[in-house]
């Protein structure tokens, strides 16, 4: 039996006739979100186009950030070493850039326990902690 064809008793049935050719969406310069269905101009869709317009203006607000308020590195290491969940991973970091054991970190936090996940995309720079 060919592909695309069912056999009943004697019968040999096709599912579809002519051939098939696979175009990549973007062969002709187009895909499919850029395609109107309809015919340009065609009132329906030109309403729903405008009333889409209409509904999703947004304005922004710009946000500044207060400089003034920052912390500094001291600060910032402090806080990561009073952490509880952030210390352990911070001190394995200090110690040694290669990543513990599971079992030196089994017995952590789930915070911990996914920081030390992370392990490769935290890195020290003047003792504190960063993901890259």
């Amino acid at each position: 039996m060919e592909k695309n064809e069912i056999r009943t008793g004697s019968e040999k049935i096709s599912l579809f006739s002519g051939s098939t050719q696979h175009r990549k969406r973007t062969s002709d310069g187009k895909n499919v979100q850029s395609r109107r269905l309809c015919f340009e101009g065609c009132e329906p869709c030109s309403n729903a186009e405008k009333k889409f317009r209409t509904e999703t203006d947004i304005s922004v607000e710009a946000l500044t950030m207060a400089t003034e308020n920052r912390w500094s590195l001291s600060e910032i290491q402090k806080a990561q070493l009073e952490d509880p969940d952030i210390r352990p991973i911070l001190k394995m970091k200090l110690n040694s850039a290669d990543r513990p054991s599971w079992q030196e970190i089994a017995h952590e936090s789930p915070a911990t326990k996914q920081y030390w996940a992370l392990w490769n995309s935290l890195y020290l720079k003047d003792g504190v902690l960063y993901r890259k």
